[in-house]
């Protein structure tokens, strides 16, 4: 099981009025920049790659992907237990460390 240590976020990406960077926050950025196609990132109880695809494995038990399948670019490690994901959209890109 893989879940968020750390994320490496852009210096564009605004964060001045956050208290504090928990990994609520980090889901919450995760959610509004790289949304599921169902449910939350805070719902995630493991990430893997699939054929090329980022899936994320819910704690219901469901397995969905990204809304947009192409912000997916990159992973390290292990297909079935990634040690880090990079997502990029038009605007942000961010590295997820598991």
């Amino acid at each position: 099981m893989n879940s968020l240590n750390k994320a490496y976020l852009p210096e564009s990406l605004n964060l001045s009025n956050q208290q504090s960077l928990n990994n609520e926050t980090f889901l919450g950025l995760l959610d509004s920049h790289f949304p599921l196609n169902e449910g939350s990132h805070r719902e995630v109880s493991q990430y893997r790659v699939y054929f090329g695809s980022l899936l994320a494995h819910l704690k219901s038990g469901r397995c969905v992907g990204l809304l947009n399948p192409s912000e997916f670019k990159e992973f390290d490690g292990d297909r079935e237990c990634p040690s880090s994901i990079t997502l990029k959209n038009t605007e942000q890109q961010i590295e997820l460390t598991l």
